[in-house]
């Protein structure tokens, strides 16, 4: 539903959940809401957005997707603040979520560099969903020795575009002054989305301009997606937007990390 703030087009979002019941909930709830639309790239892709939600309504959603290359959906849902669809992991996810929220109250502006992002940022914490996991083990370690004791992973597995738009503006970035930002994410927007590249572009690009406006001092570092899985399936859409997100980053004076080449063989093998 086409709807303005102070003269900036917002999202009104429509959610269903298995239940059949319908609630609706708008950009409008805080000021800084009606401009994550502002900072998508011109020409700027449509406003309206109707989300499904929930396992029955979601399993239809993905077979459409699947009957498909990727997934077309309304573009504005790459930066439209979600918390995630799967009813079973939703109950950690927002558990993992509020122990994100402590230890921004905890650091504060302690914190001289922060990293938000998804599995990949919250393996440096030790966990997945916020449980201690063989494979993160010696991650933090590892974390704390190359960025000092002041560095804070701020990171969810599975999350997506939309997931940390809803994180940041529900209080993950409260009482922070970084010097540096780490942004990466999008990746399980190709996984588990199945969006359109050029979509997880605009999300990622909308929420690192979002950054840059909110912290002018501090430096911005955006990663490109890392290859995953058989990269024969991912390769020309990680292509896209890796490429899409180096020339942004040119653009606006952000420092830009390719993660693709140093994983990849001259094949294309990892």
């Amino acid at each position: 539903i086409n709807a303005e703030y102070m003269g900036r087009p917002c999202v009104m979002v429509q959610q269903l959940d298995i239940s059949g019941a319908v609630s609706c909930q708008t950009l409008l709830h805080r000021p800084i809401c009606c401009c994550l639309y502002a900072h998508v790239p011109q020409p700027a892709p449509p406003v309206v957005l109707v989300g499904v939600h929930g396992r029955k309504s979601n399993s239809t959603y993905q077979e459409r997707c699947h009957a498909r290359p990727y997934c077309t959906a309304p573009s504005a849902v790459a930066f439209t603040p979600m918390y995630p669809n799967q009813h079973h992991r939703r109950r950690d996810w927002l558990s993992t979520h509020r122990q994100l929220l402590a230890d921004v109250r905890l650091w504060g502006p302690r914190a001289r560099h922060v990293l938000l992002g998804d599995s990949i940022a919250e393996a440096f914490r030790g966990t997945a969903l916020g449980r201690r996991v063989a494979r993160c083990r010696g991650l933090p370690a590892v974390w704390q020795s190359t960025l000092g004791m002041d560095a804070l992973p701020l990171g969810i597995a599975g999350d997506e575009t939309q997931h940390l738009v809803w994180r940041i503006l529900n209080g993950e970035l409260e009482g922070l002054d970084p010097e540096v930002l780490f942004l990466l994410i999008g990746t399980n927007n190709l996984h588990m989305s199945l969006m359109n590249p050029e979509f997880i572009f605009l999300g990622i690009s909308a929420i690192a301009h979002y950054l840059q406006s909110r912290f002018p001092k501090a430096q911005l570092v955006v990663a490109g997606i890392l290859p995953r899985g058989n990269p024969r399936v991912y390769v020309s859409q990680i292509k896209h937007v890796n490429w899409r997100l180096a020339n942004w980053c040119r653009n606006h004076t952000v420092h830009y990390v390719d993660c693709t080449s140093p994983f990849l063989l001259p094949t294309g093998q990892l």
